[in-house]
């Protein structure tokens, strides 16, 4: 009974390991293809543009509003690989183009104020449930937005973007030594992180939204 059992046993190993033999030779047959992200960081490293060069900004910096929707939503729309007209790249070319020149950003040398609008969205929109999951954030928490995050140096100017001024304001801490993209508009990091240090209603004639003031962690 004994001998029958490691009779069967080494048959057992014996058949595992001829299975992983042919697992790495097929494996080792394969052809390597270079991904996007190999070839820019290889291109970006022979050109020299690993050097920051004193750059405040990241590139493409005005094109994320159009690609942010990828990002927000899950799983990714098809379109995530069809090339842009306006930059010769697709949405996934220019995340990974971007994410890139966000880590060569030169940090910022003190303290900043930033603001962010969200307008309110009506019940119909696809984006209200986020909507209202941003309006139960209260001090304490720690938020994410996985999009790359706009914001304005003033106030009165991100107020532009609340709808008939209502939505949420947020007024951002964003500590030195961060590096975010200050080109007119400020854009944070795709999946940026913030701690909420406080959250008020501001009720008035002309407006009603809710003041969520953030620390942007680093």
């Amino acid at each position: 009974m004994i001998k029958s059992l490691f009779k069967f046993g080494s048959a057992i190993v014996g058949k595992i390991a001829w299975k992983t033999r042919k697992t790495q030779r097929v494996l080792k047959s394969l052809p390597s293809e270079e991904l996007f992200c190999h070839k820019y960081w290889k291109m970006a490293e022979e050109s020299g543009r690993l050097n920051s060069n004193g750059r405040k900004s990241v590139e493409l910096s005005e094109y994320l509003h159009s690609i942010n929707h990828h990002l927000i939503k899950s799983p990714y729309p098809k379109t995530i690989n069809e090339i842009q007209p306006q930059v010769g790249l697709t949405p996934r070319q220019i995340i990974t183009k971007t994410d890139f020149d966000f880590r060569r950003l030169v940090p910022t040398e003190e303290d900043m104020h930033v603001y962010r609008c969200i307008g309110e969205k009506p019940e119909f929109f696809s984006e209200y449930p986020l909507y209202q999951k941003a309006l139960k954030v209260k001090k304490g928490d720690v938020i994410m937005m996985r999009e790359y995050a706009y914001a304005a140096e003033t106030e009165a100017y991100s107020k532009n973007f609340l709808a008939n001024n209502k939505g949420i304001l947020y007024d951002i801490e964003v500590p030195k030594g961060s590096r975010i993209s200050r080109a007119g508009d400020v854009v944070f990091p795709r999946s940026s992180r913030f701690e909420c240090l406080d959250t008020r209603d501001i009720i008035t004639e002309d407006a009603n939204y809710k003041l969520v003031k953030l620390r942007y962690l680093v």
